[in-house]
């Protein structure tokens, strides 16, 4: 990778470009400040491109999401960005870890599993999405917060602001999230069809004080049985415990809500469910097969770039956005075209990975009945305990199952 930085330095060195000197004018522009536009500014910047990330919101910004990162995460994250698991502690980007926790059909444990040498790690995503922002600006890319990108033309490769800004560049990179203008405008009437519909899900989430729970829930949970085609987690944090609910729309109508409600009551926790419960949409196994146009490039969840057994967003975030960059940069070293070879490393790197997940999903998710799916979930998690954990927590794992 940093010999690829060192070339395209070289390159811009020695052929005069007045363009992306030009107020307005660059060679990337990045639409979403989130961990894949900033991971793609970065990488970018580092290269000696001229980059600038848009986001309608200022940071650090409110973001709902678990927060858990899995070992290929952390791994991934530490490599690109030079910092340690030691590191991301000691600046409190990590905020919690463990190593133990437990599987329930609704309020029966059927697997408890505990991994030394494998933790998984928990985040405040405003705490965490504002570090790597900030990564990307110490990188050299130039941020401007607080502006929405009100127009995006793919073929003119521009991009205009709420604050009335037009910017030119040699490539956009979409990186505004599952419900991307970027994406809608360059895919026009796909942006809504049933295929992206149909792998839509929606995640309902509430952050509870830990003095206000009890202490066994004071760890990590994974809960199946409350809702369809999804499951209900309990995850903890320094200061509070993560509790959510995520499924399939199309599978579960609009008794999400009220599915989360009995979730919540069944903790003891019915007075969260009116007043405190926040809800967003999640890529559930809608990733686009092709999320190129032209020189616009789509990463993270504007690509639906999401687990579709467990709804992790964050690696997938980071490695698009890696594989996007590179791709760019490749393009400015050697010519070649930056979509088609995005589209060959997600070849190689992401799609198998999301394919055999969702098709492991339909092993342990169907339309059995309560008994059914608690026999299946049961005989799963007996025979592939630590197989299915080391799934989670490694990059080529669900490939086995495309």
């Amino acid at each position: 990778m940093y010999k690829a930085f060192k070339e395209v330095k070289q390159r811009k060195e020695q052929v005069t470009m007045p363009q992306p000197d030009e107020k307005g004018t660059y060679d990337v522009v990045i639409v979403g400040g989130g961990p894949a536009g900033s991971t793609s500014g970065y990488i970018l910047s580092k290269a000696g491109l001229k980059v600038i990330i848009v986001d309608k919101a200022r940071f650090p910004r409110q973001k709902l999401c678990a927060g858990l990162l899995t070992q290929k995460t952390i791994r991934l994250i530490c490599s690109l960005f030079n910092e340690t698991v030691e590191s991301l502690l000691k600046k409190e980007i990590i905020n919690f870890e463990s190593n133990y926790f437990e599987v329930f059909f609704r309020n029966r444990c059927i697997a408890k599993v505990h991994h030394k040498s494998m933790p998984f790690y928990y985040v405040d995503r405003s705490v965490y999405d504002n570090f790597f922002l900030q990564k990307a600006k110490e990188g050299g890319a130039e941020i401007l917060e607080g502006e929405i990108a009100v127009s995006t033309d793919y073929r003119k490769n521009e991009v205009v602001t709420s604050g009335g800004k037009n910017l030119h560049s040699k490539h956009i990179i979409g990186a505004d999230g599952v419900y991307s203008r970027v994406r809608k405008e360059a895919f026009f009437e796909r942006q809504n069809s049933d295929l992206w519909q149909r792998d839509l899900a929606t995640a309902f989430e509430v952050f509870v004080e830990k003095e206000k729970v009890r202490k066994a829930d004071c760890y990590s949970k994974i809960f199946y049985g409350y809702v369809k085609w999804g499951y209900a987690w309990l995850f903890p944090n320094k200061d509070c415990v993560k509790i959510g609910l995520g499924g399939l729309n199309v599978k579960n109508g609009k008794t999400m809500l009220s599915s989360f409600r009995k979730f919540l009551s069944s903790l003891g926790l019915s007075n969260y469910s009116e007043t405190r419960v926040q809800g967003h949409a999640v890529p559930y196994g809608n990733f686009l097969e092709n999320p190129v146009r032209e020189s616009t490039l789509f990463v993270g969840d504007a690509a639906g770039f999401a687990d579709p057994l467990l709804g992790e967003g964050i690696y997938y975030a980071h490695k698009s956005a890696q594989l996007a960059s590179l791709a760019i940069i490749q393009e400015t070293v050697e010519g070649k075209n930056a979509g088609t070879t995005y589209r060959k490393k997600l070849g190689e790197h992401v799609y198998p990975q999301l394919m055999g997940a969702k098709n492991l999903r339909r092993l342990l998710f169907s339309d059995f009945n309560s008994c059914s799916q608690y026999l299946a979930l049961q005989v799963a998690l007996g025979l592939f305990n630590e197989r299915l954990v080391r799934m989670v927590q490694n990059e080529a794992a669900y490939s086995m199952f495309k």
